[in-house]
């Protein structure tokens, strides 16, 4: 699950033949080809209500937008590639998707049940390495979509030796725009303004550290929730303290650098890649929060 900075609270091979009992080795799919087996920005709108168009929105062309959204879900799905043996519990090392399944002709038990069969016949991938949710996101006489867990690796292993799954499976990572409902962001800013305030913000006046006066404090409560597998999965018991702790560790951690480099926004108005890329109002809002911490 990907988090945001403190300050931006106002704001997760091989193909086996079927006619051969060889296994033939293929090269892994690069993030690029990933993201092409992905849902499109309008899909998602579909789909989700989320922040995601508002984040993407506000360039010349759709096409531009298209690419853009792309690019997002590419370095989305090198983030859940990273390298994470070093966390201590097992529910931490997986990454989140929109998966859906477009198979026609069938039932949301049937379409479910695909997706299932296909993840576990999966040559080195087994029940460890993925976790669906029985509750879908989007169901009707067309597409099941539901939320899975899954780690690193685990959808390239998927479509290469599936091949036939690119027909009807479509794997969206979860971007930070995704997670947020559509109007957070908006509701949050108006509520710190002062717009809104009941139940959202408290003003307590406090005596100013140098003596000088008073200081004018403004607290807002956002409520956070978190997938139950972060803190219950594969029999373990993760303590609330130390999930606590990795959320802390995360946004505040390392100088800030654990959220810059986990995201895309940052990289694309800050330079990652040696210059500043095409990007949105609204990420440099996201990346400027960021580089803030």
């Amino acid at each position: 699950m990907r988090l945001l900075s403190t300050k931006s609270i106002i704001y997760a091979s091989a193909i086996i033949s079927a006619t051969l009992t060889t296994t033939i080795a293929q090269d892994p799919l690069t993030n690029e080809q990933l993201t092409g087996y992905g849902l499109t920005l309008a899909e998602v709108d579909i789909f989700v209500s989320s922040e995601s168009s508002n984040d993407f929105a506000g360039l010349p062309s759709s096409g531009e937008t298209d690419q853009l959204w792309s690019d997002a879900t590419a370095f989305e799905h090198g983030l859940s590639n990273r390298d994470t043996t070093d966390v201590p519990y097992k529910s931490f090392t997986y990454y989140p998707y929109l998966v859906c399944n477009s198979s026609p002709g069938k039932s949301r038990n049937e379409r479910r049940d695909e997706i299932e069969a296909t993840f576990r016949n999966t040559p080195g991938v087994n029940a460890s390495h993925f976790y669906p949710s029985d509750s879908p996101y989007a169901n009707n006489d067309n597409v099941t979509c539901g939320i899975m867990r899954a780690r690193g690796g685990t959808m390239d292993k998927v479509y290469a030796s599936n091949p036939n799954a690119t027909d009807w499976l479509q794997v969206q990572p979860g971007l930070p725009s995704m997670k947020m409902v559509e109007g957070m962001v908006d509701a949050i800013q108006r509520a710190m303004d002062g717009e809104i305030t009941v139940g959202v913000v408290s003003i307590s006046e406090e005596e100013s550290p140098n003596g000088n006066g008073y200081i004018t404090r403004n607290i807002l409560g956002v409520q956070n929730i978190l997938c139950p597998g972060v803190q219950d999965f594969e029999v373990e018991d993760v303590p609330d303290e130390d999930i606590l702790n990795a959320v802390k560790t995360f946004v505040i951690g390392n100088e800030g650098n654990y959220v810059k480099d986990s995201s895309f926004y940052h990289y694309r108005v800050y330079g990652g890649d040696g210059e500043v890329g095409v990007h949105t109002t609204r990420m440099s809002f996201w990346a400027d929060s960021i580089q803030a911490v």
